[in-house]
């Protein structure tokens, strides 16, 4: 991939990650249906580290979001850049040995 398309691509990301915390503030479907159902949330199975997309200890809301959602990004592009490398070396090593996959 060129230069300009990653770089291109990295502003894009960052852009969204400091737009979205002013997304709109009422609830998406599934959380208008089951309140207009008055169906109870049931406990979560897990604690989720940022519950509500948001660091809780941190009280300006924004801010809150803002990091949750960089500290996303962040943590699925380290994953996702560390499996295309695994990924690559491995096809590199079977081509080395004539084993094309």
């Amino acid at each position: 991939m060129e230069r300009w398309v990653k770089l291109a691509l990295a502003l894009i990301a960052l852009s969204l990650a400091v737009l979205i915390p002013f997304a709109s503030m009422f609830p998406d479907g599934l959380e208008r249906a089951v309140k207009t159902l008055g169906v109870e949330e049931a406990g979560s199975l897990l604690n989720a580290i940022f519950h509500d997309y948001a660091v809780g200890f941190i009280e300006n809301s924004y801010l809150s979001t803002l990091i949750a959602g960089l500290v996303g990004f962040f943590a699925v592009f380290a994953i996702t850049w560390t499996i295309g490398k695994a990924l690559k070396h491995r096809k590199t090593k079977n081509e080395t040995r004539g084993n094309i996959t």
